[in-house]
């Protein structure tokens, strides 16, 4: 038998190879499913670039110089708070741009919105500044390869 599918537990319906003869390719495959994950996840390897967009609602200039020094150093403590690796951070009166590493485990669409939400709500009714601040619905995101980052202008 080369592989079995598993009946029970967390795992019913995955097959796992379970035994093989060694002789036919010189190695040894795992026969438990701890052995399969370890091998799996000894070997993950991940470059994950994102280059995220968003503006202000109805694109109104909002983000004056005095918002910026607020904003700018909320959104590095809060990416850096989510295990996200800022590389890049812009923007101007209407817009921001972020150039971010993510690992597997972050959803790219949830990370924005917590970005977008907690500092919204940081602006509005946290940083003293007395101000209605939002962002537009919905955002951009791009992803790029690790070559492309120096021709990235966040």
């Amino acid at each position: 038998m080369i592989a079995h599918r598993i009946n029970s537990g967390a795992n019913k319906g995955w097959e796992f190879l379970t035994e093989f003869r060694s002789t036919q390719l010189g190695l040894r495959l795992p026969t438990k499913i701890q052995d399969a994950m370890e091998l799996v996840l000894s070997r993950s390897y991940h470059r994950l670039f994102y280059h995220l967009v968003w503006s202000t609602k109805n694109r109104e200039p909002l983000i004056t110089d005095g918002i910026e020094k607020y904003l700018y150093p909320f959104l590095i403590r809060k990416v850096q708070q989510l295990q996200g690796n800022l590389l890049a951070l812009s923007g101007v009166e209407d817009h921001v741009h972020l150039l971010v590493q993510l690992a597997p485990k972050h959803q790219p669409s949830k990370f924005v919105k917590d970005l977008k939400g907690s500092s919204s709500h940081y602006l509005s009714q946290e940083s003293g500044l007395g101000i209605d601040f939002k962002w537009q619905v919905g955002y951009g995101i791009f992803s790029i390869g690790e070559r492309e980052i120096p021709f990235i202008e966040a």
